[in-house]
């Protein structure tokens, strides 16, 4: 999901009667559905009450002065009901002694923030309602174009809907000088994956359809593939756990031509910790390297780096 399609949709709403429109389901675009998990059979009062709980939780992040701008202004609480923007922003404008113009730049102020809150809040999954038993991923770098296999086995702690936000770490890649690289996710099986957005930190946030809600307890594997349209590499590939993992096993498969010198492997690693000699892993005749990871830490990078002849 961008960041600028939920900025729109925020601005949109705000229109008019705002959350309180008659026909709430006109008001709401794709953006604010996959946010607040609206789903088709969801009735005008279940939109507006999912609409205005994820809204009014993500307003929590927001200055004090601010909570209250961005309830007024997409009319969050009931008693907005049948007054207008205009009157909602006099209604600002004479509780802070505030000019009009005054309030509408907090009110857009308020809508970035909301935005920065909803991406974190994609980012963070991990409110316990399913973890990682087992994830799987081949990099291939020997392709035309760098490419990496995921395959995950999730299990559901509490009774799921069908639907899932997914973080992935894309393939290695760097821009080139003229545009910036395209990354192409696709599904295998388990899972369609209905949307996907790229994070300011690269990593891909996939929305997936799973072929039925799963119940607590219940397993369920599937697999995707993230490609980089652009070639030229990085020199790394980092998972970041969002939630509980188990277990994590990596391949990496260079190409003959080069294969670099030297692959160290990734353990645990914090941005705060100091540098540190990592363990080299042994590469086969086969140009591939093979590690495994046991019980991740949320926050810690795994993975591994390696070094080209000309960097060595």
């Amino acid at each position: 999901m961008a960041r600028s399609e939920l900025g729109n949709e925020l601005r949109r709403l705000r229109r008019g009667r705002g959350l309180q429109a008659p026909r709430i389901d006109n008001e709401i675009g794709p953006a604010l559905r996959r946010l607040c998990g609206v789903t088709p059979s969801d009735n005008q009062a279940v939109i507006r009450e999912k609409v205005k709980g994820k809204l009014g939780r993500l307003s929590a992040s927001l200055p004090l002065d601010l909570r209250p701008v961005l309830i007024a202004a997409l009319a969050l609480d009931v008693d907005m009901a049948g007054k207008f923007l205009g009157n909602r922003v006099e209604l600002l404008g004479r509780r802070y002694q505030r000019d009009v113009r005054t309030i509408r730049r907090w009110i857009d102020e308020a809508i970035d923030l909301v935005e920065e809150a909803a991406e974190s809040s994609l980012l963070d999954t991990s409110g316990g309602t399913w973890r990682l038993e087992r994830f799987e991923a081949l990099l291939l770098l020997d392709a035309v174009n760098p490419q990496v296999i995921e395959r995950r086995t999730i299990v559901a702690q509490c009774d799921l809907g069908d639907r899932i936000h997914c973080v992935v770490t894309p393939p290695p890649h760097r821009p080139a000088a003229d545009r910036s690289p395209e990354i192409q996710a696709t599904h295998i099986y388990g899972a369609e994956i209905v949307d996907h957005s790229q994070h300011t930190d690269g990593r891909i946030v996939l929305d997936l359809k799973l072929p039925t809600p799963l119940s607590a307890g219940q397993k369920h594997e599937y697999g995707v593939i993230v490609r980089a349209a652009n070639a030229l590499a990085r020199h790394d590939y980092l998972y970041y756990p969002d939630r509980q993992c188990e277990a994590f096993d990596l391949r990496i498969r260079f190409g003959p031509a080069e294969p670099p010198p030297v692959v160290r492997i990734v353990r645990g690693l914090r941005a705060d910790d100091p540098p540190t000699e990592c363990e080299t892993a042994p590469m086969s005749v086969l140009h591939e390297v093979h590690a495994k990871f046991a019980n991740l830490e949320s926050g810690c990078a795994y993975g591994a780096r390696w070094w080209q002849q000309s960097s060595a």
